[in-house]
């Protein structure tokens, strides 16, 4: 949002009054886009390519890789090439140096290691297979020697005829030793994923390997005996058709490890019991195409968020969680460009350094394919603001037209304040600051604007760039005084007689 028009701003606090609280909301700002040479959905990884403490982004590009280095504000150069063959990738330390390694499934594994420029010494393959069918592939400890390993998922649908998943043991310096099999066959079916953590409580890792087949996803589990070796548990029906992502984390803060899967068509989570095997599965945002998610305490209360990219509306939905392991909507980011329910999922990093999780992914269709990234401006415990979401009808079409606000400061006497509008559209916009003492008033009547001094302040063009307001905190307000902020517009669009930033709830300290 370079170029953001500005404004300055007096801020009145006459005759305030308290208000009560109420339920936030997360809060992201508009995308930002950065055009890369690859394809829509292209596989990326996030890490410290270039050991400066910030996170950085590598995507599979044309004939090679694009890396996007951090600036370390959450924003990112024009992208670095880095010639080679691309595919599902891990970021990791392999050999021991301060540089992250690239682990790449090309259709067998190949590894690269890190210069710490952010780009990668030559490839050295060090798995295959007779059809060259690894897929996917995972980075783990999972041979008890403290050296990182890589499970390889090798199979394709429709066929199955070679699915498998084998173990490759890390010696610590880079290379690697002989594959061995976790699993030689698993008929009619294809692995897509491993996660790794204790599932029975007996302080040694296991591996729960999700496969798919045409119509129903599955889950196979494998106990770990020590030194690399692994059991078969058995296998369980996850509650989805297909799996997309899969998560193993404790989500009800019990000490025990639960599954989150998304895919088609939903999102499933099944609580751990301990002994390895999970309660039946509870779906959250069924009945939509989800295209992968990542898991996060986006807000910073202490549980654990999810975030997953609706394929079919081309949204991100993210779902608060509880300390009961149940989720709730709670937020739709729209602005996704293109895309399918193929392309990539989110993938969560704190790019910007404010100890918040942001969001990027790959994007395209009919537009430059281009890395997004989604910075996360959810207002913390204990900031002086509170995002109280839409106060108009749920409708996407709505939201896509609607500016982003938000609000930066301490509240503090002689303090600035900061207002921003990020429009999520090309047209210029006309707004005004609502300013009132609660969140229940009505400063339109029958879908036309009543002026009110008490209550407007404006206009403000709103231009493609976005708007800023600043202005100084007055000195003293009163310690816990409330008060209530929107930005109203209008015409709001064809059917919409006006339209309507979220609230924002403020608090003097």
């Amino acid at each position: 949002m370079s170029q953001r028009s500005r404004s300055s701003f007096v801020f009145a606090f006459a005759g305030l009054v308290l208000a009560g609280s109420l339920q936030a909301q997360l809060v992201f700002e508009a995308a930002a886009r950065y055009p890369i040479s690859g394809f829509s959905g292209a596989a990326f990884a996030t890490g410290d390519l270039d050991v400066d403490g910030d996170a950085d982004v590598i995507v599979i590009g044309s004939g090679g890789f694009d890396v996007l280095l951090n600036a370390g504000d959450g924003t990112f150069a024009a992208p670095l090439f880095v010639p080679g063959v691309g595919g599902p990738m891990r970021l990791a330390h392999l050999n021991g140096d301060a540089f992250l390694d690239l682990v790449v499934a090309t259709g067998a594994v190949d590894v690269r290691m890190g210069v710490g420029d952010g780009t990668f010494g030559p490839a050295t393959t060090i798995f295959t297979t007779p059809d060259g069918l690894v897929r996917t592939l995972t980075v783990a400890e999972v041979t008890g020697d403290a050296h990182l390993d890589v499970i390889a998922h090798n199979g394709q649908v429709p066929t199955f005829a070679t699915e498998r998943v084998d173990i490759i043991p890390g010696n610590g310096d880079g290379t690697f030793g002989a594959a061995y099999p976790l699993a030689a066959a698993l008929p009619n079916t294809v692995p897509q994923q491993s996660v790794v953590g204790d599932l029975n409580g007996d302080r040694i890792d296991d591996i729960l390997v999700v496969t798919g087949a045409i119509v129903s996803a599955s889950a196979y589990v494998y106990l770990g005996t020590g030194g690399g070796a692994y059991t078969s548990n058995g296998f369980f029906a996850i509650g989805l058709s297909s799996a997309t992502r899969v998560s193993l984390v404790d989500v009800n803060d019990d000490g025990d490890l639960d599954l989150i899967t998304t895919g088609s068509f939903g999102l499933a989570v099944r609580l751990g019991n301990g002994d390895a095997s999970f309660s039946p599965s509870t779906l959250f945002v069924s009945g939509l195409m989800v295209g992968g998610s990542t898991v996060a305490d986006f807000d910073l209360d202490g549980h654990l968020d999810v975030a997953c990219r609706d394929s079919q509306h081309q949204e991100l939905v993210f779902l608060r969680g509880a300390s009961d392991g149940t989720f709730t909507e709670n937020l739709r980011v729209t602005g996704l460009e293109g895309g399918s329910f193929f392309d990539g999922a989110p993938g969560g990093a704190d790019f910007d350094g404010d100890g918040f999780v942001d969001i990027g992914l790959t994007e395209g269709g009919d537009v430059p394919v281009a890395y997004q990234v989604f910075r996360n401006h959810t207002y913390g415990p204990g900031a002086p603001f509170l995002d109280l979401g839409f106060s108009l009808p749920d409708d996407a079409e709505f939201h896509k037209r609607t500016p982003i606000f938000l609000a930066d400061g301490t509240l503090v006497g002689g303090e600035p304040v900061t207002l921003q509008l990020q429009p999520q559209d090309v047209s210029s916009q006309v707004a005004w600051l609502v300013k009132a003492t609660s969140p229940i008033f009505a400063p339109f009547k029958g879908g036309t604007m009543v002026p009110d001094a008490q209550l407007l302040t404006g206009p403000f063009v709103v231009p493609p760039a976005g708007l800023q307001i600043a202005g100084p905190m007055p000195a003293g307000v009163p310690p816990g005084t409330q008060f209530w902020m929107q930005f109203w517009f209008q015409p709001g669009g064809p059917g919409l007689p006006f339209s309507a930033t979220s609230g924002i709830e403020a608090t003097a300290p």
